[in-house]
């Protein structure tokens, strides 16, 4: 075992865990950084102008994004409950495929994105005098998706396997990289969208090139290598079978975001451009909570294909102590110093104010939040993929837009759809704990008596 890898499936799981998801966090932070250093630059060195028009594509790019990249939570998983299992042999096949999967679906996806990068904004209901930029930001955008596809698919390999460190180091140069071009493109050559926009691409293909010498130089199964690209169907079916409803799962969150998103935009630039900058603190405290989701998530994956059920208890206790202290902080920050973040990115008193008004609502009951994740990826962590996203759909989605098209149509003020976050994390929980911990005491049933 190398010293960059956690033993999943022995030793002390609290310590194992909080040395596996500290990296992940960190790491899902830096992916943030990309975004972020965009909208605060763009914001404080080019105009307001520029940074709603990064603000008004966020939505846009998680949505068209989300599948695919939901596709290597199914790598995952399936590469750790083949290390539980020892079935080693597999390993190699699943490394392949879903590289080779990544390369063809990046390019599709940079030739759909870049073609459809004005009509989508459109459709969006993106305000006028934004739209020129936006669009010249999106299409540049999307000239890294395989950098992005490729990266995050190479990332989950390694980190079903426990090494989440490395992942880590190269994201954190990336984003030094994406800060220090951004500066330089904006600041002494004058440059806008277009200068974040080729920055962001730049870190992205770089992190790809990185993670990639990794796996070039792994040992055994772990080793990749360009003469075995290719495609094996059953591989593939298990794991678009694991990944893609998890996939569906975070782009009918974006869809769900995209219907406030449109009433958001009636409000105007300076709202647009506020929630853009305040949706960058949820987005950091979901870096969090996804990282312990995840951690939990691989931790009872590989312990479950070695069938080991105390290990899986014990790895989803210690996965809730850690989560709840996590969203606590995070909701604490967020009531208390959600004016000050704000700051941050706008001295116009009008947008720090509607950012603030958002990230109260969206940061309170943060722990309904963390439950909802932590349930959905400890579901598909023990083989199922399909059950939680069904439940988040009628959760999250189907909360939020019966709410936008009923109760805010009586009162459309902009409180009654912020309110709708906090409100459809409380409901997704109710729907999918109970169906969580009914497979648990089935998988001990089976487990024991095995």
């Amino acid at each position: 075992m190398m010293r960059n890898e956690i033993d999943m499936l022995k030793g002390k799981i609290l310590t194992g865990m909080l040395v596996f998801t500290f990296p992940l966090i960190i790491s899902n932070l830096l992916q943030l950084l990309f975004n972020m250093a965009d909208l605060a630059i763009v914001g404080r060195f080019a105009s307001d102008a520029c940074m709603g028009a990064v603000s008004a594509t966020s939505f846009i790019i998680q949505v068209i994004t989300s599948i695919f990249i939901g596709v290597s939570i199914g790598v995952n998983v399936l590469v750790a409950r083949l290390i539980g299992e020892v079935k080693r042999e597999e390993i190699s096949k699943v490394i392949h495929t879903s590289l080779s999967f990544a390369i063809i679906m990046g390019i599709i996806l940079t030739v759909f994105g870049y073609s459809t990068a004005n009509l989508s904004l459109r459709l969006t209901s993106c305000p006028e005098d934004l739209l020129d930029l936006a669009t010249t930001y999106l299409k540049i955008y999307y000239l890294g998706m395989p950098g992005v596809l490729i990266y995050n698919y190479g990332a989950a390999i390694l980190r079903a396997k426990g090494d989440t460190k490395r992942p880590l180091y190269y994201l954190l140069l990336s984003g030094v990289v994406n800060v220090i071009l951004n500066i330089v493109l904006i600041v002494f050559f004058g440059m806008d969208v277009d200068g974040v926009a080729i920055a962001t691409v730049v870190s992205q293909y770089l992190s790809m090139i990185l993670i990639m010498i990794i796996l070039f130089r792994e040992r055994d199964e772990f080793r990749f290598s360009l003469n075995k690209l290719n495609i094996d169907a059953g591989v593939l079916k298990e794991t678009l079978k694991l990944g893609i409803p998890a996939g569906i799962q975070s782009c009918l969150f974006s869809i769900s975001n995209l219907v406030l998103q449109v009433q958001i935009n009636s409000f105007g630039s300076t709202v647009v451009t506020a929630m853009g900058a305040a949706h960058t603190l949820e987005s950091l405290c979901n870096c969090v909570v996804q990282g312990v989701a995840l951690g939990a998530m691989t931790y009872v994956s590989q312990n479950y294909g070695a069938r080991n059920y105390k290990r899986i208890k014990e790895s989803i206790v210690y996965a809730l102590l850690i989560g709840f202290v996590w969203s606590t902080v995070l909701t604490l920050f967020g009531m208390y110093l959600g004016d000050f973040y704000m700051s941050i990115y706008s001295s116009d008193p009008a947008i720090i104010e509607a950012g603030f008004l958002k990230i109260k609502y969206s940061m309170c009951l943060y722990e309904s939040y963390m439950l909802m994740q932590t349930g959905a990826s400890l579901m598909r962590g023990l083989g199922h993929s399909k059950q939680p996203t069904i439940l988040c759909l009628l959760g999250v989605c189907g909360v939020r837009i019966l709410y936008v098209y009923t109760i805010f149509q009586i009162n459309p003020i902009i409180e009654n759809i912020l309110i709708t976050y906090p409100l459809s994390w409380i409901v997704s929980c109710l729907l999918i704990w109970p169906p969580l911990l009914k497979e648990l005491k089935r998988v001990k049933k089976n487990l024991l008596i095995s």
